[in-house]
């Protein structure tokens, strides 16, 4: 009989054990995932502090960043309403100055397609319009210019 109550002590000491076990592995979860709830947290309002530069200008109304940002969605499907927008704000139209570089660039390309009419074999000219295209990220006038370009000087590397 002592035996049998030994054993069973001992299946009772295993039970408790294991219940310990489940408990510590419960606790542990707990506190991991209260761990990652605070670091989550913590990370959130850290970042949502950290408020980009350019965004405190604009809301500032300084024309020059708002026109940097007009330019950086200029090819976005919400760029006409948000240059309507600060217009109205800025009571002038900004269309000019977001688009003066891609315009000053579409004018040199025309003016040197002119003087290309006149000498169709000039290296430079070719090669320039080939720089132009590439800067327009018009990968395939720009390869068909270089190409020519390269016809007349094969010496031209990229």
């Amino acid at each position: 009989m002592t035996k049998l109550k030994h054993i069973l002590e001992k299946l009772e000491i295993l039970k408790n054990n294991k219940n310990t076990k489940k408990n510590y592995k419960k606790i542990f979860l707990n506190y991991f995932f209260y761990f990652f709830l605070i670091l989550f947290l913590i990370s959130n309002m850290f970042f949502s502090q950290n408020i980009n530069s350019l965004f405190i200008k604009i809301v500032n109304f300084e024309k020059k960043p708002t026109i940097e940002f007009l330019k950086k969605i200029a090819e976005k499907p919400y760029f006409e309403k948000q240059l309507l927008y600060f217009e109205n704000i800025f009571q002038e139209s900004l269309k000019n100055s977001v688009f003066k570089e891609k315009n000053e660039l579409n004018d040199k390309i025309k003016k040197l397609e002119q003087i290309l009419e006149k000498n169709p074999k000039s290296r430079d000219v070719l090669y320039s319009l080939s720089v132009l295209y590439h800067q327009k990220k018009d990968e395939k006038k720009a390869n068909e210019y270089f190409q020519k370009a390269k016809e007349i000087d094969p010496l031209i590397n990229n």
